[in-house]
């Protein structure tokens, strides 16, 4: 995404984080990323973004939107990942537009990764245990809540860690990741 002035950027990056923590916090407690965020911050990133470049921004966030649902949609079918994670994406996609994408997912995935690995480490342990390990008391009110928050990978949590570095990694003035760089 073009960012017209340093007013836009903190705009779209200060609400994108605000969604992103939310939408993780929602997906770790209750295994779901509810529309009620979804739907309204897509709307408020076309917005935020037409306010700001006009008719060439709304363009920009809302190919943006529909790429970054696009590059979740096949896992979803795939039943590998919910719809609020395609939502989520289309949310990221909208903020930081189609130029960021590629660096969004690289960076998912990377975060997608260590938290899975976290989470078989812990999974391990805690059936050897048949509980939480000492570290994570707060996640282990009853056994019920164990089954619950082992029995299913939240990627909400990763979407928004990557879309949190995409945003670092572009403060930091750096140019965003193409595929010409890997091959």
């Amino acid at each position: 995404m073009l960012f017209i002035d340093p007013i836009h950027r903190a705009c779209v990056f200060g609400l994108l984080f605000l969604v992103a923590m939310t939408a993780s916090y929602s997906d770790i407690t209750s295994r779901r990323i509810p529309n009620l965020l979804t739907y309204p911050s897509m709307l408020v990133f076309l917005l935020v973004h037409f306010i700001f470049a006009g008719v060439f921004g709304l363009k920009t966030s809302a190919i943006g939107l529909v790429a970054g649902m696009t590059v979740l949609f096949f896992p979803y079918l795939l039943h590998v990942m919910g719809a609020g994670d395609v939502k989520l994406m289309g949310v990221v996609g909208a903020a930081l537009g189609t130029s960021w994408l590629l660096t969004v997912f690289i960076f998912t995935s990377l975060a997608g990764g260590v938290i899975a690995i976290i989470f078989l480490i812990l999974r391990m342990l805690s059936a050897k245990r048949e509980k939480l390990p000492l570290f994570f008391p707060h996640l282990a009110p009853s056994q019920s809540r164990v089954d619950t928050w082992f029995g299913r990978f939240c990627y909400g949590p990763a979407i928004g860690l990557g879309a949190v570095a995409t945003m670092a990694w572009q403060y930091w003035g750096k140019a965003p990741m193409e595929l010409s760089t890997f091959f």
